[in-house]
C-alpha cells in the first residue's frame, strides 16, 4: 500500500501536496524506519518470542513487555516512517489506514484466537500492556483501572 502510494504520487497520478517544513517530516520519517526496524529485530530475534510460541506459552517477556504486537508494529513504523517522508499530505492517510486496518484484523483474528487458547492470562496481559504503542513495563500506567497513578 505505501509502495503503491508513492509511486502514485511520484508518477503524478495522485497530485503531490507538500507539507509545510517538509525538512522536519522528512527527519521524522527517516527516524521511525530504523527504530521500526529495530524494534523487529528486537522483537523477532531478542525476545524468545520462538521459543514461547513452540512451547505452547504466551510471549510477555522482552519486546512483548512493552507492546502486545510488537512484530506487526514494526512493520507500521517503517511503513509509517516512509509515508512521512515524503513530506506529502496524501502519504500521510496512509498510516492511519494502515494501522486501521492492522489493528482490526489483530482484533478479529490474533486476539481472539489468544483468548481462547491462553483465557484469563492473555486478558490479564491485555490489561497491562498496550496492543499498538510500546510503554515501557516498569513506568506508571495511569490509565490502568484501580492504579495509584490515578
Amino acid at each position: 500500500m505505501t509502495v503503491a502510494a508513492w509511486v502514485a504520487v511520484s508518477s503524478g497520478v495522485i497530485p503531490d501536496v507538500e507539507l509545510p517544513i517538509a525538512t522536519l517530516w522528512r527527519v521524522l520519517g527517516w527516524v521511525l524506519v530504523p527504530a521500526g526496524a529495530a524494534l523487529w529485530v528486537f522483537a523477532a530475534l531478542r525476545s524468545g518470542f520462538h521459543r514461547s510460541f513452540d512451547a505452547g506459552e504466551l510471549a510477555t517477556s522482552g519486546a512483548f513487555a512493552w507492546v502486545r504486537n510488537p512484530i506487526y508494529v514494526s512493520f507500521a513504523l517503517v511503513c509509517t516512517g516512509l509515508a512521512v517522508s515524503s513530506a506529502s499530505a496524501w502519504m500521510l492517510l496512509l498510516p492511519v489506514i494502515f494501522w486501521a486496518l492492522l489493528t482490526g484484523l489483530v482484533r478479529a483474528t490474533e486476539e481472539r484466537w489468544c483468548r481462547a487458547r491462553f483465557g484469563d492470562e492473555y486478558r490479564a496481559y491485555c490489561a497491562r500492556v498496550n496492543r499498538a504503542i510500546p510503554w515501557p513495563p516498569t513506568w506508571p500506567k495511569p490509565w490502568l483501572r484501580g492504579s495509584p497513578e490515578l
